[in-house]
């Protein structure tokens, strides 16, 4: 009995690709720029078909219309406004990705850091005066003062804890 043939595994180690939020977005906003422009036309002709043009409506009295008849008859959710809700949602969702990864990206530099002059005191006593000048130049005074108090004691003996 012969064995069926297998697929080659990628060079990814055939993972899935993790979509680019850039590349969603922009797919997003094209289709929902397509969609508005049909809707637009959409609304044209059926503004056509009930006469709109034979008649002068102001606007504010067309935004009472519209209103009226949303209000009343509380259609579902427009392609339109579901794609935009999704733009948004995504964009949402990498902006949050990013500032974890910028937190985790700190941490572990950080402990790194902290392993390091634990174990070489005068790399420490060499950045010292960096570190305290970065610490200062935070845009709040107080917090400025709070962090430098709260370093104080490890700058000075990083074996201190």
């Amino acid at each position: 009995m012969t064995q069926p043939p297998q697929k080659a595994a990628s060079k990814s180690g055939n993972k899935r690709r993790k979509p680019d939020p850039g590349e969603q977005t922009a797919a997003l906003e094209a289709e929902a720029e397509r969609v508005r422009a049909r809707e637009e036309q959409r609304l044209l002709v059926a503004a056509g078909k009930a006469g709109y043009f034979r008649h002068r409506l102001t606007t504010p009295r067309l935004v009472e219309m519209f209103r009226d008849i949303i209000e009343r008859d509380t259609p579902p959710l427009s392609s339109l406004a579901r794609l935009t809700d999704q733009v948004r949602r995504i964009r949402h969702r990498a902006s949050k990705s990013g500032r974890t990864d910028d937190a985790r990206r700190k941490a572990i530099l950080g402990g790194f850091l902290v392993a390091q002059f634990r174990h070489k005191p005068d790399l420490c006593d060499e950045f010292k005066s960096d570190i305290e000048a970065h610490i200062a130049g935070h845009p709040s005074a107080a917090t400025a003062a709070r962090n430098s108090a709260f370093m104080k004691g490890f700058l000075h003996n990083p074996d201190s804890g």
